[in-house]
């Protein structure tokens, strides 16, 4: 993800910092702590997919070792 992408992600977020009172900087701290906890629950959102059967882990592995192949 670019930079740019970033910004339009969290434009929301950017924005209510903003008037919030923060500058830039910390801005830019929050955000990049906030997409810390974002991959972090989506690891924890993948596993708990697993464990319950939403998620068929062989089907993922297949198709990545396919993907490998081509």
């Amino acid at each position: 993800m670019t930079t740019q992408d970033n910004f339009h992600k969290y434009e929301e977020l950017s924005t209510f910092l903003k008037g919030q009172g923060y500058n830039d900087t910390q801005i830019h701290q929050i955000i990049s702590q906030v997409q810390e906890y974002e991959v972090d629950m989506r690891i924890d959102s993948i596993m708990d997919s697993i464990g319950n059967g939403q998620l068929d882990l062989d089907a993922v592995i297949s198709e990545a070792l396919k993907r490998m192949e081509e």
